[in-house]
């Protein structure tokens, strides 16, 4: 299911799973995104499972610049165009010792060993990816519940 949706604006919930206005749109053949927000219980657990999967969902099908009807409906909700609701790019997202200071010297030897510099982008960025992943998980089981019918 669904543990969070990274919208760009407003609920993050499981509910915004499909609320294609409110998701980063390409910016070329790139997606930045940044937005800081609290995950559920579940959605913890299942990183810490390695359980969590990332959907990123979206394919200009025609190549013109937005997600249109023109490839057809999709199959996660009629009222919205294939190309929105297209699987693009998916992914297991593995738990890291980024979570926590990491314990003594680099085993490569020269180098700094100050530490962390950008330590809030990386948990910004964490907690993104752990949303997306949540929102894709609900995409793909809503669409193979449908597919079951």
């Amino acid at each position: 299911m669904i543990g969070a949706s990274l919208t760009t604006e407003g609920d993050t919930g499981a509910d915004s799973g499909l609320a294609v206005d409110r998701f980063p749109t390409p910016e070329g053949d790139s997606y930045t995104y940044e937005r800081t927000f609290s995950i559920d219980q579940a959605t913890q657990e299942s990183f810490a499972a390695g359980t969590a999967v990332l959907v990123v969902h979206g394919i200009d099908v025609n190549g013109n610049g937005e997600y249109d009807a023109e490839a057809g409906q999709s199959s996660l909700d009629p009222s919205l165009p294939l190309e929105a609701t297209a699987p693009a790019a998916c992914g297991v997202l593995n738990a890291s010792q980024m979570g926590q200071m990491p314990a003594g010297g680099a085993d490569t030897g020269a180098g700094a060993t100050s530490g962390i510099e950008q330590q809030a982008a990386i948990g910004v960025g964490a907690l993104a990816a752990a949303g997306a992943v949540a929102a894709g998980t609900v995409a793909y089981r809503r669409r193979q519940a449908a597919d079951q019918v």
